[in-house]
């Protein structure tokens, strides 16, 4: 697989994820979990930023960035919804994420792309260990 299917591929999964919807919707919380509804959004906005980064990185070395087109339909079932019932879905999609990226990781040959995937699997890393803080939190 060609870098520039490789790296399409990721960025438009990685765009047009669970959490990038969240993003873009508004979990309701309330008393304690009004710190993880801003934990989530924080982690969101850190991944959107960091998919900016690999996008600009990408027309930098001429690479053609994919159509993100619209999320998925399945995620309509995550409106209106409490952050604390979102949280361990956000989980389980960014630990398969994570996998995702460590994967394909492996197979990019650009250097600079390279090191600006590390940059996400590592962020990816940390965002999963809030979410799974988040989520002992709230249980708590």
């Amino acid at each position: 697989m060609s870098d520039q299917t490789l790296l399409s591929h990721l960025l438009h999964r990685e765009s047009r994820s669970l959490l990038q919807y969240v993003r873009e919707s508004y979990p309701w919380a309330s008393g304690k979990c009004e710190s993880a509804r801003v934990a989530v959004h924080r982690i969101a906005e850190a991944e959107a930023a960091a998919l900016a980064k690999l996008a600009r990185l990408m027309l930098k070395k001429h690479l053609t960035l994919p159509p993100l087109g619209s999320f998925p339909d399945s995620f309509t079932d995550h409106n209106f919804v409490s952050v604390a019932y979102l949280v361990p879905k956000l989980a389980s999609a960014q630990r398969q994420g994570l996998a995702d990226v460590e994967r394909e990781l492996a197979l990019v040959n650009l250097p600079d792309l390279k090191s600006a995937i590390e940059s996400l699997r590592e962020l990816k890393r940390s965002n999963l260990a809030e979410l799974e803080g988040l989520i002992s939190a709230m249980a708590a």
